[in-house]
């Protein structure tokens, strides 16, 4: 399973939702303007998930691009503005 999320900034709520979507399998791209999304990137690598960082600026187009790229097809996606 692939999820997309972003932003970076809710790490708060990303990280806990990624966590619990691990145990289904899920990988994770975590997406922001900043370089902040490389340490949510890495906290859910640190609980035990996959999870990659592609900075952009929340391009829907860009993201789900970069997702197929890396996991293939995103089984859901979450935006936290």
């Amino acid at each position: 399973m692939a999820l997309a999320f972003s932003s970076a900034d809710w790490a708060w709520v990303t990280v806990p939702l990624a966590t619990s979507w691990m145990e289904e399998g899920a990988r994770v791209v975590v997406t922001d303007l900043r370089e902040t999304g490389e340490g949510t990137a890495k906290a859910i690598c640190d609980a035990g998930g996959e999870a990659a960082f592609f900075k952009c600026d929340v391009s829907v187009r860009n993201l789900i691009a970069f997702t197929v790229g890396k996991y293939g097809k995103p089984d859901g996606g979450v935006t936290a503005k």
